[in-house]
């Protein structure tokens, strides 16, 4: 799986790169304010040119990129000063338009590389999935009658190693994407080889009880609580 590790190590600092300009932008509107201003603040120019500086790294998504739509900060307040002495409504919206524009532009691009990513990781998830659900099924004969915290020996050190290996790559392959309720509670007792993780899919957490996952398909299970977080995002 060597491609899908690279693309997703950049994907990882395209991530990392956007939050950066997204932050940086948040921090350059707020300086623009809401009126007409001139004489431009130097925290307002050095967030501008940190803005350029990264902008130049983040990558292009199937032809789509992020362009500068930056505007002087003198610009800026000249328009505002026309917009309000011409004094008609649309001609104030077109200038806020054109100074949030930036904005927009950052917002689509995140939505294309989550879509892209979600595209990238779906079919390697479902494959991880199916493989981590006939492991499980193996488990919950074992897990009946059983407490959360005992140790499960039906599975040979390999075939653990396998699961804790498939659930850390689902991990990251989610990304930043919201994990599930209990997730951490499933790294635990599968790091410790114990029978909780298959306890954890309970009706504690609002799913199907025990007897219910035995008749159920477990890779569906995993399949609504993992595939659907990357899904909506």
């Amino acid at each position: 799986m060597p491609d899908l590790e690279a693309a997703l190590r950049q994907f990882e600092a395209a991530e990392s790169n956007l939050k950066k300009l997204e932050q940086l932008w948040e921090k350059i509107e707020s300086l623009i304010g809401n009126g007409p201003a001139f004489g431009s603040p130097p925290e307002y120019d050095h967030a501008c040119m940190a803005f350029r500086h990264i902008l130049q790294s983040l990558p292009a998504i199937d032809g789509f990129r992020v362009d500068d739509h930056h505007h002087d900060f003198d610009e800026a307040g000249q328009m505002r000063l026309d917009a309000l002495e011409v004094g008609e409504i649309d001609a104030q919206v077109s200038v806020e338009s054109s100074l949030a524009e930036q904005g927009r532009i950052l917002r689509a691009y995140r939505f294309k590389l989550q879509s892209k990513r979600r595209e990238l990781v779906r079919d390697r998830m479902l494959t991880l999935i199916d493989e981590v659900d006939d492991m499980l099924r193996q488990l919950l004969p074992v897990a009946e009658g059983k407490e959360g915290n005992e140790y499960v020996s039906s599975l040979s050190e390999a075939n653990w190693q396998y699961l804790q290996d498939a659930i850390g790559e689902i991990d990251t392959l989610l990304g930043s994407s919201d994990r599930p309720a209990r997730w951490r509670d499933l790294k635990r007792h599968l790091s410790f080889g114990m029978v909780g993780i298959c306890l954890i899919f309970t009706s504690s957490t609002g799913l199907p009880s025990r007897a219910a996952l035995v008749q159920a398909s477990m890779a569906k299970t995993i399949l609504f609580l993992l595939v659907s977080q990357i899904s909506e995002k």
